[in-house]
């Protein structure tokens, strides 16, 4: 059976997510894969949410998604970095419970 995915694009970046427990960062004016995040640990299950948090230049991006077992994790490329790397990596949720979503409030960042 093949992989549930979801998909997220912002400016010419597309981040794809599967059940696979994968996130890959895809260049889509170049048509390549640029990184391949994944769960070495065995901790995050499912990637089930992704939310986009804009920076202040096209490179200068963040995101977050959430997981099957209760994790939030935040990463961050910015015009110095050429790839993302973890800031964040926060069990909300008891392991069973997945995240769903993710919202952002634009008045309290």
């Amino acid at each position: 059976m093949d992989p549930k995915v979801q998909s997220t694009v912002y400016h010419s970046v597309q981040v794809i997510l599967g059940d696979d427990e994968t996130v890959h960062i895809w260049d889509l004016e170049k048509k390549t894969c640029q990184q391949a995040i994944e769960d070495h640990c065995g901790q995050w299950g499912q990637i089930t949410a992704i939310k986009w948090f804009p920076g202040s230049t096209n490179s200068d991006t963040t995101f977050t998604f959430g997981t099957g077992w209760g994790l939030v994790l935040v990463y961050r490329r910015s015009d110095t970095m050429m790839a993302y790397h973890e800031l964040s990596n926060t069990r909300i949720f008891s392991l069973n419970e997945p995240m769903e979503s993710i919202a952002i409030d634009p008045v309290h960042q």
